[in-house]
């Protein structure tokens, strides 16, 4: 007999028990304390706990409004135009601006005043240089015109002295031998040359006021240095003007990068204060996250949960039938075991030709070792769908043994006020089929006649005071275990009948034994003669 109620009462605490309040017997109630653990250890990790949580939860508060006022006091500061940083950049955007636009000025105006022609020393040097420069031609136009007119052998003695003039020079310049000579022959072409002008000269100028050719070339000369004196001081004066323009170009390129830079480092400024204000924001975010205490909470919340299973309680309402707990022991597995003893249930085997003629819900009888022949309602409640599996079975293939094939089952106690105990040893009939009024004999009585039919053999008197076997035909029906149903027209209550009629034969002598039955008179061994019973 077991509980169709039972309940095992476990803990997955570690700390030894401290006080058990119940013993095997005991009826408790849902909610009762069964037994209270050593909880010293957990509380000190909750107090400690708590106090951490109090600590951090104040320190991280503060830094949450520390950081929050650094980004308040940012911000005012930002929209009130008074960043320090901000300001100082855009002055110095502002004089970097004003820089290049009197570069470009003074740029413009140089220019402007050059274009106008009011640059007085340029213009100067450029009539100087005009002047000169007509001069010299008019110099030189005088002296070719005069060679001219000396025809063409001062042109060849002109032309000898040059080609002898260049030769020198090569020599000298290439350190050769006949430099001397060379050097000769240029001062022989030169004098030839002067002789020749100085005769033509004498003739052509004689009651003439024309200038010598002598005279015309140191005008040449005259001319040639005053022009060159004009150009210095036209360069000069031009490369004053370039060099002041170049000073006014270098100031404005001067000015427009300092602009850049400052530009540059004014953007610079805003991304960095941009910067500034995300990372107080980011600090604001990071002390809430730091904050965020949930993981300890829930820690310190399980802590107390287990303090509260600290105090195990009764599940369920029942007796106690089992205490397993030790007080000053750590539990291990089952402590307590609560079952309902108003409800009882038997565990029975049912064989494998009986199986298919079961089905949940059938009556059936109990009865227990301990309480006699009382008997007991009860109901099928179910019936496993696989055989038992036996211990050689060592695949999945093999569940019962072959020669004892046999399905678990359930049979319920429906009787009230029973003398049914948990633990009791009980059977259980299942009644699969129920008839009243019926006669019943043995499977034994049951023989098979010549024709094949069923019969059973009753003790028949004769005149001469023997008694002989007698075959009754019978009809059999509803089968137990132990009896047959058996119906027929000749039998009725109260009739003897051999109980196991394997060697009876009709007609065969029997005698029945006082008390005992009827035998058959011969040597074959007594045969028990039964009573037809109405079952």
């Amino acid at each position: 007999m077991e509980s169709t109620d039972s309940v095992n009462v476990y803990t997955n605490l570690t700390y030894p028990v401290k006080d058990i309040l119940v013993e095997v017997g005991d009826h408790v109630n849902e909610g009762d304390v069964l037994c209270v653990l050593d909880s010293e250890d957990l509380q000190q990790q909750i107090t400690q706990k708590q106090l951490s949580l109090a600590t951090a939860s104040a320190n991280n508060q503060q830094q949450i409004e520390t950081n929050q006022k650094k980004y308040d006091d940012a911000m005012e500061t930002l929209n009130a135009g008074l960043n320090t940083e901000l300001n100082t950049a855009q002055q110095n955007v502002n004089d970097a601006k004003r820089k290049v636009d009197q570069a470009q000025k003074d740029l413009d105006a140089a220019k402007s005043k050059l274009d106008s022609n009011l640059n007085t020393e340029l213009i100067s040097a450029q009539s100087a240089y005009d002047t000169a420069s007509t001069a010299l031609g008019r110099a030189e136009k005088a002296l070719k015109d005069r060679r001219n007119e000396l025809g063409s052998y001062y042109s060849d003695l002109e032309r000898d002295y040059e080609e002898a003039l260049k030769k020198y020079e090569r020599a000298v310049k290439n350190d050769d031998d006949d430099v001397e000579e060379l050097k000769a022959d240029v001062l022989e072409c030169k004098q030839a040359l002067t002789d020749a002008e100085n005769e033509a000269d004498a003739l052509y100028m004689k009651g003439t006021e024309t200038l010598s050719v002598d005279q015309l070339r140191r005008n040449v000369t005259d001319a040639q240095q005053a022009y060159d004196t004009a150009k210095q001081n036209l360069d000069a004066a031009k490369k004053a003007v370039d060099d002041q323009l170049g000073t006014y170009e270098t100031e404005l390129t001067t000015a427009k990068d300092a602009y850049n830079n400052a530009l540059k480092a004014q953007k610079a400024t805003q991304t960095a204060v941009t910067h500034g204000l995300e990372d107080n924001l980011q600090a604001i975010e990071t002390s809430k996250l730091s904050a965020d205490d949930r993981v300890q909470r829930e820690e310190l919340k399980n802590l107390q949960e287990q303090l509260g299973k600290c105090t195990v309680t009764a599940p369920v309402s029942g007796t106690i039938t089992a205490v397993y707990a030790t007080e000053g022991a750590s539990p291990s597995g089952v402590m307590f075991q609560i079952e309902n003893t108003d409800a009882l249930q038997v565990d029975v085997k049912i064989k494998e030709y009986d199986v298919n003629t079961v089905k949940p819900n059938m009556a059936a009888i109990i009865k227990a070792d301990a309480t006699g022949d009382d008997e007991y309602e009860g109901y099928l409640e179910k019936v496993s769908p696989t055989a038992v599996r036996t211990p050689e079975s060592t695949d999945g293939n093999n569940t019962a043994n072959s020669k004892d094939v046999e399905f678990d089952a359930t049979v319920v106690v429906s009787s009230k006020e029973t003398g049914l105990r948990i633990g009791m040893t009980a059977r259980a009939d299942i009644v699969t089929e129920q008839k009243e009024n019926v006669f019943a004999v043995p499977y034994d009585a049951i023989s098979t006649a010549a024709d094949g039919s069923s019969v059973v053999y009753t003790v028949k008197e004769q005149e001469d005071g023997t008694t002989i076997a007698e075959a009754v035909p019978v009809t059999m029906g509803l089968e137990t275990d132990y009896e047959v149903e058996i119906s027929g027209d000749l039998l009725t209550e109260g009739m003897q009948i051999i109980s196991d009629s394997k060697q009876i034969q009709p007609g065969m002598p029997v005698s029945a034994m006082p008390a005992a039955g009827v035998l058959p008179q011969d040597t074959a061994g007594s045969m028990g003669v039964g009573v037809v019973a109405n079952g």
